[in-house]
């Protein structure tokens, strides 16, 4: 295993084109999931934006389709996936979504993913929009291995001295 700080990662991965065409090689691809009013799917984007040309769908499809690749013979290591949710009714749907492609890869799956969401109030930051229990409930019910939770703090904009994490944040 090697150490944290030599993995790399793209950050903010929301369209088509930028989940593909890394300018670098990258351990990890982090990407903001939000649940498209409109049509009712999880896409990749980050609010303000409310749409995308990503679906979560085609994104995970990569993921599987890098998978099988590898499996053929490939050298590729496998690409981790840091899913950001932005919004608490995209969390079900995805879950669904992922465990359906790690049954379609099979044991060719290998890729980690960690499940992110702001489940705290975190100096600065508004209410989250997650009940943490829920969340936390939904991801431990999923049938996916090889996962980590990774919940964050909402964060906001202030005066540096007034606003910065303290071990309360971290101890909660």
């Amino acid at each position: 295993m090697r150490p944290a700080n030599a993995v790399s990662h793209v950050h903010g991965a929301l369209l088509a084109k930028q989940a593909t065409h890394a300018s670098r090689p990258v351990d990890f691809v982090e990407a903001d999931i939000l649940l498209d009013k409109a049509s009712g799917k999880p896409v990749m984007a980050h609010p303000p934006a409310t749409s995308s040309d990503l679906t979560f769908e085609a994104f995970v499809q990569r993921f599987v389709d890098l998978a099988l690749k590898a499996q053929e013979g490939s050298s590729a290591r496998p690409l981790g996936m840091k899913l950001d949710f932005k919004d608490p009714d995209a969390v079900a749907p995805c879950l669904r979504t992922l465990e359906a492609a790690v049954a379609q890869a099979g044991a060719a799956w290998r890729h980690p993913i960690w499940l992110n969401a702001d489940v705290f109030t975190g100096p600065g930051g508004g209410p989250t929009k997650f009940n943490a229990s829920v969340f936390l409930q939904q991801c431990q019910a999923a049938t996916l291995s090889n996962v980590a939770l990774s919940l964050g703090w909402t964060t906001g904009v202030c005066d540096m001295c007034m606003c910065m994490y303290t071990r309360m944040y971290v101890c909660i």
